[in-house]
């Protein structure tokens, strides 16, 4: 039924919660209509949410206005290409000089669309739930999530989880202050005095996670890449047993991987470099110490929910709690 909307002149816009993207989607989607393109609008919605609808639906391509883990004050713009996947370099570049060098913003052509439909959010939080393996039962399991009052979802309350959430109410200036992703105390320590399974923080547009165990300590991207290529690794689903990793890699989790015959690869700072070595040699799982995790044979992109989910699925598989990853 949705899909019907689509036609192959779609682009698709998101934001995260910052006050300044309405206005910067305002102008972005006269631009497209006047190189004779359609917009679809779908709100404010977590970068990977665009990814995967722009993906799905066979768009022209996705464009989110979020500066992610920075404060409100600033704000950019993350394109991403037919198949989900960020675009590369030059392409950025091109498109950056066409932007320094445009004085002014043509008229929308006959013929195009402006459009919002947030409701396709939907059919991303399906997939999110649908990764979820199903013989695990959530009643019991308390978890903390920290929003940093962006454009996360929570879905673990579907899963039958019991949820205490911090930092939810977005007001255009107070994302990421003080919260989320970069500012992981809050979680942490609500993780602990609430005797909570598991915490987890995302930033503005949800695409990092830095998790918690249930002592309040913090467990960040190295640590789950390391609980995840294990895990991997036990179930022979860890292609070629080798983990991508950038450069800012601890050197701990190095010597772990090699000590467990997994090979780790190293590339340049960024998801996108992350991703582009996955996608060369066909591997399974890459990421950075910020929060970056990208689960290649699931996502094309780097996505903050969907790894605090397999993450949740890792430890309650291991029979373990999330103090045994640290």
């Amino acid at each position: 039924k949705q899909g019907r909307a689509f036609a192959n002149r779609d682009v698709i816009i998101a934001e995260d919660s910052r006050a300044s993207g309405r206005e910067i989607a305002s102008y972005l989607s006269k631009g497209i209509r006047a190189a004779g393109y359609n917009v679809v609008h779908i709100g404010i919605a977590p970068t990977p949410a665009a990814s995967f609808l722009t993906q799905k639906y066979k768009a022209v391509c996705g464009i989110v206005i979020s500066a992610s883990h920075n404060p409100a004050e600033f704000n950019g713009i993350k394109f991403f290409s037919p198949l989900g996947c960020k675009i590369n370099e030059d392409l950025e570049a091109s498109i950056e000089t066409a932007i320094e060098n445009c004085s002014s913003v043509p008229a929308e052509k006959e013929g195009t669309s402006y459009s919002e439909k947030g409701e396709l959010v939907d059919d991303y939080i399906a997939f999110l739930k649908s990764t979820f393996p199903k013989d695990i039962d959530l009643k019991d399991t308390k978890i903390v999530l920290d929003c940093a009052n962006g454009a996360s979802y929570k879905i673990f309350k579907e899963l039958g989880a019991q949820v205490l959430s911090l930092n939810t109410l977005p007001n255009g200036v107070n994302i990421n202050a003080g919260c989320g992703a970069l500012h992981t105390q809050g979680m942490q320590d609500a993780t602990k005095d609430n005797k909570a399974y598991i915490g987890f923080s995302f930033d503005g547009d949800a695409d990092r996670l830095i998790a918690s165990d249930e002592k309040g300590r913090q467990l960040d991207g190295d640590n789950i890449i390391a609980a995840a290529a294990l895990y991997l690794k036990g179930k022979e689903a860890l292609k070629g047993n080798k983990v991508v990793l950038t450069i800012m890699a601890n050197l701990g989790l190095i010597n772990f991987l090699k000590a467990n015959a997994i090979e780790p690869v190293l590339t340049k700072v960024g998801d996108k470099y992350v991703f582009e070595e996955l996608e060369k040699d066909d591997l399974s799982i890459g990421g950075e110490t910020s929060g970056h995790i990208i689960f290649r044979d699931i996502s094309q992109a780097g996505d903050g929910i969907l790894c605090a989910l397999q993450l949740l699925a890792i430890v309650k598989y291991s029979g373990k709690p999330a103090s045994a990853i640290k």
